[in-house]
């Protein structure tokens, strides 16, 4: 692998590393945000933050009680920077930059410092999708759908965590495995499970 050059985002919530990607970057109450946020004075879609060619932007949607940026409230899309602190009601972010870093370049062509945790996080979604094909007509569908929710979900967390991104084709075969979960549970919870997955992966559009 030869080395390569990348600029990295992520947004910093109680401890944990929210990677920014392409696209838009909810924020808000609402289940299909990147970051949910529990506060009664966050709206459903509180906020935005997108890459943009200078680094990240954010913009409020029309919120109530407003997004500040360092103490200061927002009118206006509003370009960040790192150590820059967002205000969202009671929950507060921390923009984390890390630019010109040295990496290694994998296959798939996308960048990470944490090679081992990136061929780990594909190890673990290899498991989950072998897990699933070997299951026959005599096992119990409902309980392996629970169990391998909760290997999925894990999987996704450490995603989010360590600000490791997944490639196209990972994002669609995580896809394909909710998908199937969701039908052998055959309920509204696992369902609306999927859907999340699916605003989250994609922005809603179909896998």
């Amino acid at each position: 692998m030869r080395p390569a050059f990348a600029t990295l985002y992520w947004l910093k919530h109680r401890g944990t590393l929210f990677p920014v990607l392409h696209g838009d970057c909810l924020l808000g109450r609402s289940p299909a945000c990147l970051i949910v946020l529990g506060s009664e004075r966050v709206s459903r879609e509180h906020a935005v933050v997108r890459r943009i060619h200078s680094g990240l932007q954010i913009e409020d949607l029309g919120s109530r009680n407003g997004t500040w940026v360092n103490g200061t409230r927002i009118r206006y899309p509003t370009v960040l920077q790192s150590g820059d602190e967002i205000l969202l009601g009671e929950d507060l972010l921390e923009v984390v930059i890390r630019q010109n870093a040295q990496v290694p370049e994998t296959v798939s062509g996308l960048v990470s410092p944490l090679t081992a945790e990136l061929e780990e996080q594909r190890r673990a979604l290899a498991r989950v999708e072998d897990a699933v094909a070997q299951l026959g007509p005599g096992d119990d569908m409902r309980a392996a759908a629970q169990q391998l929710r909760a290997a999925l979900d894990a999987l996704l967390a450490r995603q989010a965590e360590r600000g490791l991104p997944l490639a196209p084709e990972e994002e669609r075969r995580v896809l394909r495995v909710a998908r199937i979960l969701a039908t052998w549970s055959n309920s509204q919870q696992f369902e609306r499970w999927f859907q999340e997955l699916v605003q989250r992966l994609t922005g809603g559009a179909p896998a």
